[in-house]
Protein backbone atom coordinates (compact mmCIF):
# COMPACT_ATOMS: atom_id res chain seq x y z
CA UNK A 1 0.00 0.00 0.00
CA UNK A 2 1.46 3.39 -0.80
CA UNK A 3 -0.11 6.58 0.47
CA UNK A 4 1.02 9.31 -1.77
CA UNK A 5 2.20 12.46 -1.25
CA UNK A 6 4.85 15.07 -1.28
CA UNK A 7 8.52 15.52 0.43
CA UNK A 8 9.38 16.85 3.67
CA UNK A 9 10.88 20.41 4.67
CA UNK A 10 14.18 18.44 5.77
CA UNK A 11 16.39 16.27 8.47
CA UNK A 12 14.38 16.56 11.78
CA UNK A 13 10.85 18.16 10.30
CA UNK A 14 7.54 16.61 10.02
CA UNK A 15 5.37 16.34 7.23
CA UNK A 16 5.33 19.51 4.99
CA UNK A 17 2.37 21.68 3.28
CA UNK A 18 -0.33 22.48 5.40
CA UNK A 19 -2.09 23.24 8.65
CA UNK A 20 -5.23 23.38 10.43
CA UNK A 21 -6.32 24.81 13.50
CA UNK A 22 -9.68 24.46 15.95
CA UNK A 23 -10.10 27.14 18.10
CA UNK A 24 -11.99 26.68 21.59
CA UNK A 25 -10.58 26.29 25.07
CA UNK A 26 -7.82 24.37 23.94
CA UNK A 27 -6.88 26.40 20.99
CA UNK A 28 -4.64 24.81 18.02
CA UNK A 29 -3.27 27.09 15.37
CA UNK A 30 -0.95 25.32 12.94
CA UNK A 31 2.22 26.09 10.80
CA UNK A 32 3.39 25.19 7.34
CA UNK A 33 3.41 21.57 8.74
CA UNK A 34 0.42 20.11 9.60
CA UNK A 35 -0.88 18.22 12.79
CA UNK A 36 -3.61 17.27 15.18
CA UNK A 37 -4.92 16.43 18.86
CA UNK A 38 -5.44 18.97 21.23
CA UNK A 39 -2.38 20.64 22.32
CA UNK A 40 -1.03 20.63 26.01
CA UNK A 41 -2.52 23.81 27.89
CA UNK A 42 0.12 26.36 28.46
CA UNK A 43 0.48 30.17 29.51
CA UNK A 44 -1.48 32.66 27.96
CA UNK A 45 0.63 34.68 25.63
CA UNK A 46 2.80 32.07 25.60
CA UNK A 47 5.78 31.57 21.94
CA UNK A 48 3.18 29.83 19.64
CA UNK A 49 -0.03 29.94 21.63
CA UNK A 50 -1.26 33.45 21.07
CA UNK A 51 -5.23 33.56 20.79
CA UNK A 52 -4.91 33.61 16.92
CA UNK A 53 -2.25 36.43 16.60
CA UNK A 54 -0.91 34.69 13.33
CA UNK A 55 2.44 33.03 13.10
CA UNK A 56 5.91 35.34 12.99
CA UNK A 57 7.37 36.46 9.70
CA UNK A 58 9.30 33.23 9.50
CA UNK A 59 10.68 31.91 6.37
CA UNK A 60 9.36 28.59 5.03
CA UNK A 61 12.56 27.62 4.22
CA UNK A 62 13.22 27.72 8.02
CA UNK A 63 12.00 25.05 11.18
CA UNK A 64 12.04 27.89 14.08
CA UNK A 65 11.09 26.56 17.48
CA UNK A 66 7.84 28.43 16.93
CA UNK A 67 6.97 26.45 13.79
CA UNK A 68 7.62 23.29 15.78
CA UNK A 69 5.44 24.33 18.46
CA UNK A 70 2.52 24.83 15.82
CA UNK A 71 2.90 21.84 14.05
CA UNK A 72 3.10 19.95 17.36
CA UNK A 73 -0.13 21.59 17.91
CA UNK A 74 -1.93 21.23 14.89
CA UNK A 75 -1.27 17.76 14.88
CA UNK A 76 -3.78 17.67 18.25
CA UNK A 77 -6.68 18.46 15.98
CA UNK A 78 -5.98 17.90 12.72
CA UNK A 79 -7.61 14.47 11.15
CA UNK A 80 -7.78 13.69 7.76
CA UNK A 81 -10.20 14.03 4.84
CA UNK A 82 -12.18 13.32 7.88
CA UNK A 83 -14.53 15.30 9.59
CA UNK A 84 -16.47 16.12 12.55
CA UNK A 85 -20.25 17.85 12.34
CA UNK A 86 -19.44 20.07 14.94
CA UNK A 87 -16.65 21.61 13.12
CA UNK A 88 -18.66 22.26 9.92
CA UNK A 89 -20.27 25.68 8.83
CA UNK A 90 -24.42 26.24 9.99
CA UNK A 91 -26.64 27.71 7.89
CA UNK A 92 -27.30 30.48 11.03
CA UNK A 93 -23.37 31.18 10.16
CA UNK A 94 -23.55 32.07 6.68
CA UNK A 95 -24.36 35.23 5.14
CA UNK A 96 -27.50 33.51 3.91
CA UNK A 97 -29.42 32.68 6.86
CA UNK A 98 -31.29 29.59 6.94
CA UNK A 99 -30.31 28.60 3.21
CA UNK A 100 -27.45 27.64 1.89
CA UNK A 101 -24.14 28.65 3.78
CA UNK A 102 -22.68 31.12 2.30
CA UNK A 103 -19.06 31.87 3.58
CA UNK A 104 -17.40 35.33 2.46
CA UNK A 105 -13.65 35.28 2.16
CA UNK A 106 -11.96 38.24 2.88
CA UNK A 107 -8.18 39.26 1.90
CA UNK A 108 -6.01 41.02 4.68
CA UNK A 109 -2.95 40.95 2.05
CA UNK A 110 -3.45 39.57 -1.55
CA UNK A 111 -2.38 40.00 -5.34
CA UNK A 112 -4.72 39.81 -8.26
CA UNK A 113 -3.57 36.86 -9.09
CA UNK A 114 -3.54 35.04 -5.56
CA UNK A 115 -7.20 36.22 -4.87
CA UNK A 116 -7.63 34.67 -8.62
CA UNK A 117 -5.97 31.44 -7.12
CA UNK A 118 -8.17 31.27 -4.30
CA UNK A 119 -11.55 31.70 -6.17
CA UNK A 120 -10.15 28.85 -8.56
CA UNK A 121 -9.07 26.89 -5.51
CA UNK A 122 -12.56 27.61 -3.31
CA UNK A 123 -14.75 26.97 -6.48
CA UNK A 124 -12.68 24.02 -6.85
CA UNK A 125 -15.18 22.57 -4.06
CA UNK A 126 -18.42 23.24 -4.80
CA UNK A 127 -18.98 20.61 -7.66
CA UNK A 128 -20.63 16.99 -7.62
CA UNK A 129 -23.74 18.46 -5.65
CA UNK A 130 -21.71 20.46 -2.91
CA UNK A 131 -22.88 23.49 -4.97
CA UNK A 132 -26.03 22.64 -3.34
CA UNK A 133 -25.04 23.49 0.26
CA UNK A 134 -21.98 25.81 0.18
CA UNK A 135 -21.38 29.36 -1.35
CA UNK A 136 -18.13 31.66 -1.50
CA UNK A 137 -18.68 35.10 -1.67
CA UNK A 138 -15.25 36.73 -2.32
CA UNK A 139 -13.76 40.31 -1.63
CA UNK A 140 -16.52 40.83 1.63
CA UNK A 141 -15.74 43.15 3.99
CA UNK A 142 -13.45 41.65 7.41
CA UNK A 143 -16.36 42.38 9.41
CA UNK A 144 -19.02 40.34 7.13
CA UNK A 145 -15.99 37.52 6.69
CA UNK A 146 -16.05 33.94 7.59
CA UNK A 147 -12.68 33.20 6.55
CA UNK A 148 -9.54 35.76 6.20
CA UNK A 149 -6.71 35.17 3.76
CA UNK A 150 -3.35 36.59 4.15
CA UNK A 151 -0.63 35.57 1.95
CA UNK A 152 2.89 36.04 3.36
CA UNK A 153 5.62 33.80 5.43
CA UNK A 154 4.72 31.92 8.36
CA UNK A 155 3.26 28.71 6.71
CA UNK A 156 0.53 27.07 5.07
CA UNK A 157 -2.44 27.13 7.78
CA UNK A 158 -5.74 27.54 8.18
CA UNK A 159 -8.49 27.03 11.31
CA UNK A 160 -10.52 24.17 11.09
CA UNK A 161 -14.55 25.47 9.65
CA UNK A 162 -16.68 27.51 12.04
CA UNK A 163 -13.94 27.32 14.84
CA UNK A 164 -12.66 30.53 13.08
CA UNK A 165 -15.07 32.23 14.93
CA UNK A 166 -12.70 32.34 17.72
CA UNK A 167 -10.61 34.49 16.26
CA UNK A 168 -12.17 37.74 17.12
CA UNK A 169 -9.25 40.17 16.18
CA UNK A 170 -10.81 41.33 12.54
CA UNK A 171 -7.19 42.22 11.21
CA UNK A 172 -6.01 38.20 12.12
CA UNK A 173 -6.01 36.11 9.53
CA UNK A 174 -7.79 32.60 9.58
CA UNK A 175 -6.04 31.03 6.70
CA UNK A 176 -2.06 32.05 5.56
CA UNK A 177 -0.76 31.49 2.18
CA UNK A 178 2.55 30.99 1.63
CA UNK A 179 2.92 33.38 -2.04
CA UNK A 180 3.78 31.01 -4.58
CA UNK A 181 1.87 28.08 -3.78
CA UNK A 182 0.23 25.64 -6.30
CA UNK A 183 -3.19 25.45 -6.34
CA UNK A 184 -3.69 22.18 -4.68
CA UNK A 185 -1.93 23.49 -1.36
CA UNK A 186 -4.88 26.08 -1.64
CA UNK A 187 -7.19 23.78 -1.94
CA UNK A 188 -6.47 21.85 0.84
CA UNK A 189 -6.24 24.47 3.37
CA UNK A 190 -9.89 25.48 1.97
CA UNK A 191 -10.74 22.17 3.09
CA UNK A 192 -9.29 22.92 6.29
CA UNK A 193 -11.39 26.02 6.34
CA UNK A 194 -14.72 24.04 5.55
CA UNK A 195 -14.21 21.56 8.38
CA UNK A 196 -11.67 18.71 7.03
CA UNK A 197 -8.81 17.04 8.93
CA UNK A 198 -5.85 15.42 7.71
CA UNK A 199 -6.06 12.21 6.08
CA UNK A 200 -3.37 9.96 7.21
CA UNK A 201 -4.75 9.65 10.56
CA UNK A 202 -8.51 8.06 9.22
CA UNK A 203 -9.15 4.66 11.56
CA UNK A 204 -8.60 1.93 8.70
CA UNK A 205 -5.72 4.17 6.75
CA UNK A 206 -3.47 0.54 8.15
CA UNK A 207 -0.37 2.63 8.99
CA UNK A 208 2.51 0.60 10.81
CA UNK A 209 4.55 3.25 12.26
CA UNK A 210 7.95 2.83 13.24
CA UNK A 211 7.28 4.47 16.06
CA UNK A 212 10.92 4.57 17.32
CA UNK A 213 12.20 6.51 14.04
CA UNK A 214 8.95 9.01 14.07
CA UNK A 215 9.95 9.90 17.84
CA UNK A 216 13.24 10.84 17.23
CA UNK A 217 12.72 12.41 13.69
CA UNK A 218 10.49 14.63 15.59
CA UNK A 219 11.74 15.00 19.14
CA UNK A 220 14.06 17.48 17.13
CA UNK A 221 11.08 20.18 16.72
CA UNK A 222 10.97 21.22 20.45
CA UNK A 223 10.49 20.41 24.07
CA UNK A 224 6.66 19.91 23.97
CA UNK A 225 7.23 16.94 21.24
CA UNK A 226 7.63 14.21 23.93
CA UNK A 227 7.32 10.45 22.64
CA UNK A 228 4.02 10.32 25.00
CA UNK A 229 2.59 13.79 22.84
CA UNK A 230 4.17 12.36 19.32
CA UNK A 231 2.14 8.94 19.89
CA UNK A 232 -1.13 10.88 20.96
CA UNK A 233 -0.86 13.95 18.26
CA UNK A 234 0.33 11.55 15.25
CA UNK A 235 0.51 7.80 15.54
CA UNK A 236 -2.33 7.37 17.02
CA UNK A 237 -5.11 6.92 14.55
CA UNK A 238 -8.16 8.98 14.99
CA UNK A 239 -11.18 6.70 16.81
CA UNK A 240 -14.28 5.66 14.53
CA UNK A 241 -16.24 8.31 15.24
CA UNK A 242 -14.24 11.12 12.85
CA UNK A 243 -15.34 9.17 9.77
CA UNK A 244 -16.67 11.53 7.04
CA UNK A 245 -20.28 10.98 6.94
CA UNK A 246 -20.50 11.04 2.92
CA UNK A 247 -16.85 9.51 2.38
CA UNK A 248 -16.15 7.09 5.44
CA UNK A 249 -13.60 4.78 3.88
CA UNK A 250 -9.66 5.97 3.73
CA UNK A 251 -9.29 8.42 0.64
CA UNK A 252 -5.33 7.64 0.00
CA UNK A 253 -5.42 10.15 -3.15
CA UNK A 254 -7.53 13.16 -1.32
CA UNK A 255 -6.08 16.72 -1.17
CA UNK A 256 -6.32 16.16 2.41
CA UNK A 257 -3.48 13.57 2.56
CA UNK A 258 -0.23 14.79 4.61
CA UNK A 259 3.38 13.90 3.81
CA UNK A 260 5.69 11.41 5.12
CA UNK A 261 8.43 9.13 3.88
CA UNK A 262 8.50 5.19 3.62
CA UNK A 263 11.23 5.18 6.19
CA UNK A 264 8.96 5.88 9.21
CA UNK A 265 6.45 2.65 8.31
CA UNK A 266 7.23 -0.64 8.36
CA UNK A 267 4.85 -1.79 5.94
CA UNK A 268 6.59 0.58 3.69
CA UNK A 269 3.56 3.34 3.32
CA UNK A 270 4.73 6.37 2.30
CA UNK A 271 2.03 9.79 2.53
CA UNK A 272 1.26 11.97 -0.25
CA UNK A 273 -0.94 14.92 -0.69
CA UNK A 274 -3.21 15.06 -3.76
CA UNK A 275 -2.67 17.59 -6.78
CA UNK A 276 -6.90 17.97 -7.03
CA UNK A 277 -10.06 17.42 -4.79
CA UNK A 278 -11.38 13.83 -5.54
CA UNK A 279 -14.65 13.22 -5.44
CA UNK A 280 -14.40 11.06 -1.61
CA UNK A 281 -12.96 14.78 -0.77
CA UNK A 282 -16.64 16.21 -2.22
CA UNK A 283 -18.46 13.66 -0.99
CA UNK A 284 -17.38 14.34 2.57
CA UNK A 285 -18.21 17.61 2.39
CA UNK A 286 -21.28 17.02 0.43
CA UNK A 287 -22.54 14.66 3.41
CA UNK A 288 -21.51 16.84 6.46
CA UNK A 289 -23.17 19.89 4.73
CA UNK A 290 -26.28 18.30 4.14
CA UNK A 291 -26.85 16.71 7.69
Amino acid sequence: MRIRRRRLLGAGCTFLGCCAVRAGPAQTVSSPLCVAVPPPPRAAGSAGYRPFAGPPATDVAEFSPFMSDRLVREFAFTPFGLSMAEDRWTPRDGSTPGGKVTLGVHFLSASADERAACERAASAWLRDGVEHYLAFEMDVSAARAHIRVRFGPGGNWSLIGRHARAERNLSAPTMNIIPGQPDYIIMHEFGHALGLRHEHQHPDAGIQWREDVVIAAMAGNGPAWTPAYIRANVLQPLSNTARCVGDPTPNVNSVMMYDFPEEWTWNRVRGEMGRSITDGDRRCVRGIYSL
